[in-house]
């Protein structure tokens, strides 16, 4: 009886594509700090994403394929809520994405997809919906949260330093070309 053969994986590296390096970071929700929102502007978590806050979210600057869309609205594990800042007159003008998921006794949230109008930027309202999104988590019953940025977004991750996310690990993908 012999043994099964074993596929030979390329120790070559110019037979990989190497992806982006991605920051995890995580914060405990024991600690969330207030974080006024700007006059005239109101927070709404919706449970499926509508066209105006697809239209809105881009990933990694392109449009959501339809296969990506369709795994948001019926396929991830847990409760996922779509969030947004409203302003008075009703028009989206900041998004995010969050999931509340558990493993073992723990319950986290998982906080993604942030997008402002470019009309709204440089005004707060990226840290306004993350505080709020985080109460909305610890409100849920999530302890922990955590979030992936691309290690080049320096935008980004200031955003979440702010909020109070520190550095967990890093890791990026290789995909093999040959």
């Amino acid at each position: 009886i012999g043994k099964p053969a074993q596929k030979v994986i390329s120790a070559d590296p110019d037979a990989w594509t190497m992806g982006p390096e991605i920051l995890v970071m995580s914060k405990p929700l024991s600690t969330i700090d207030s974080v006024d929102l700007p006059e005239g502007l109101s927070f709404r978590v919706d449970e499926q994403p509508d066209d105006e806050w697809l239209n809105m979210y881009h990933f990694r600057g392109q449009a959501l394929p339809p296969q990506a869309l369709e795994l948001l609205r019926t396929k991830i594990d847990g409760v996922m809520g779509f969030a947004r800042l409203i302003t008075a007159e009703g028009q989206t003008v900041a998004i995010t994405r969050a999931t509340i998921t558990s493993a073992e006794s723990r319950t986290f949230l998982g906080y993604s997809a942030v997008e402002v109008a470019p009309a709204y930027r440089r005004r707060g309202l990226g840290t306004a919906l993350g505080a709020r999104i985080q109460q909305w988590g610890a409100d849920m019953g999530a302890e922990e949260a955590y979030l992936q940025v691309i290690s080049a977004n320096e935008a980004g991750i200031g955003l979440y330093t702010k909020l109070g996310f520190t550095e967990h690990h890093r890791h990026r993908y290789a995909e093999r070309t040959c």
